[in-house]
């Protein structure tokens, strides 16, 4: 039994629990009651010689019971240690451990003070209500090695590590919250057949409207689930790939990865719990020691995250670590190029992109449209064209050449058709030569828009050998 200034010391420093003072007493209100419930379920179903309560009392009172079962889960200390660091013998702090972590498994995992996920469906029901981003990934917990002789012994070989490990899946959102963990599995389960087996195809398929980010270990997911999982993007190219190819697919995997990583934080956050980076005893204890990590962690990321915000809604005061952008500012000398100068001379951050940032996105932009205009400039061309031979009497396309559609009263709208026309193709040459393609290929895109570009100012009919002031036009008279 540990003294009032041990036990005040072990709730005071967050790195023996892992979880603040507020965390802890709302642990002792919300569980406490629920332990002493079950110990007297225990103890008056049976036929009894004495009346309850009878005998020896407990050495370690429920705060104590807690704390000790949070220092096994935070630090993985065995049970001889604690017992020797709370004064009682080992088997006690085994059966306290024993009581304590169910009860800390079923409490679930709070996203708010009032609202709590218990399954997975209630997980997918609070993205599409708030609207958030989820982000699902595999992770491995080393355990002992099955007996020898075990017809399941081969089961909890990892095919990643080759170690004995169970599997489970973690769900976080895009704030590196921790929102569910699922049962842990063998190892040798693959994460999509783990992902099938928990029925998120069904939920996301049935469900709101919610994206799901995964990696490549969830290829296949997408198009079960109607788009809802997102998984890196599928490169084409095996080898040989084309520069620009290769630059666009480098992008758009790391704006993929770069929102996927939260969920790799959320692991980090799980694995800093001993307990969870391996897990020493007995394999049909992890059933309860993943939730209970996980619902410890997610309450205290909740309540974090809500000091976090009251403290944003706070007024803000000036600090004194500024003092040297306050004094470049009243000499008239330039601050950083993401800070601007406020009225009071401080410097603020914008709340939008970074100049560099800026930037790329506008030459992305203008990329963009440069290649549009030249896709936009052959369907024009062949709806013009066509068009006009079919306005004109005795016409055909396959006798008569483009450039005779040029003469006459309604000859400028062929001569419009083939400046417009090579002067898109021309934007759209200038665009591929931007973004890093075939040179030769822009440079010849580009010669023929500049003959198209002169095949509209030159007006010339190549049959006739004439220019247009010459012969009649077609459904015209002389």
């Amino acid at each position: 039994m540990v003294g009032n200034a041990s036990r005040a010391a072990i709730i005071s420093d967050r790195r023996i629990t892992g979880l603040s003072v507020d965390v802890i007493a709302e642990l002792v209100s919300e569980i406490g009651p629920l332990w002493h419930e079950r110990h007297e379920a225990r103890l008056t179903p049976r036929p009894r010689k004495r009346a309850v309560g009878a005998g020896a009392k407990h050495r370690l009172v429920f705060v104590d019971r807690l704390l000790a079962a949070l220092v096994h889960l935070r630090h993985g200390v065995t049970h001889d240690v604690l017992a020797c660091w709370f004064g009682v013998d080992r088997s006690t702090i085994t059966k306290t451990i024993g009581e304590v972590r169910p009860l800390l498994a079923e409490r679930g995992y709070p996203v708010s003070p009032d609202v709590r996920l218990r399954s997975l469906a209630d997980v997918v029901d609070h993205l599409g209500a708030s609207g958030s981003t989820g982000i699902i990934d595999g992770t491995e917990i080393r355990v002992r090695r099955p007996a020898a002789g075990r017809k399941d012994r081969d089961k909890f070989i990892s095919g990643k590590n080759k170690q004995n490990a169970v599997k489970t899946m973690i769900v976080t959102d895009g704030e590196d919250r921790v929102l569910w963990c699922s049962p842990a599995r063998p190892a040798s389960c693959a994460d999509i057949t783990h992902a099938r087996q928990l029925g998120l195809v069904k939920l996301l398929a049935d469900g709101p409207a919610v994206e799901i980010f995964t990696d490549a270990g969830y290829q296949g997911l997408g198009a079960q689930t109607g788009g809802r999982v997102i998984t890196p993007p599928h490169r084409k190219f095996k080898k040989n790939a084309p520069d620009w190819y290769e630059e666009v697919h480098e992008r758009q995997r790391k704006a993929h990865s770069s929102r996927r990583i939260r969920v790799e934080h959320g692991i980090a956050h799980l694995k800093n719990w001993r307990s969870l980076a391996r897990h020493l005893g007995r394999r049909g204890h992890i059933s309860d020691t993943v939730p209970a990590v996980a619902s410890l962690l997610s309450h205290q990321q909740i309540g974090t995250w809500t000091r976090h915000r009251r403290r944003e809604h706070r007024p803000q005061r000036s600090s004194r670590r500024l003092t040297a952008y306050r004094a470049r500012a009243r000499k008239g000398c330039p601050v950083n190029d993401h800070l601007t100068s406020t009225a009071g001379g401080l410097p603020s951050r914008q709340p939008g992109l970074t100049r560099p940032a800026l930037s790329t996105y506008v030459d992305e932009m203008g990329n963009q449209v440069l290649l549009a205009c030249g896709m936009a400039a052959g369907p024009l061309f062949t709806v013009a064209y066509l068009l006009q031979g079919a306005s004109r009497v005795g016409y055909r396309p396959f006798r008569h050449p483009v450039s005779s559609l040029a003469f006459g009263r309604a000859g400028w709208v062929q001569t419009v058709n083939f400046l417009l026309a090579g002067l898109l193709s021309l934007v759209f040459a200038v665009g591929l030569w931007r973004v890093g393609f075939s040179r030769w290929g822009a440079l010849l895109i580009g010669a023929w828009a500049v003959g198209l570009l002169g095949a509209g100012a030159f007006r010339t009919d190549p049959v006739a050998n004439s220019t247009g002031f010459g012969p009649p036009a077609f459904g015209e008279r002389a």
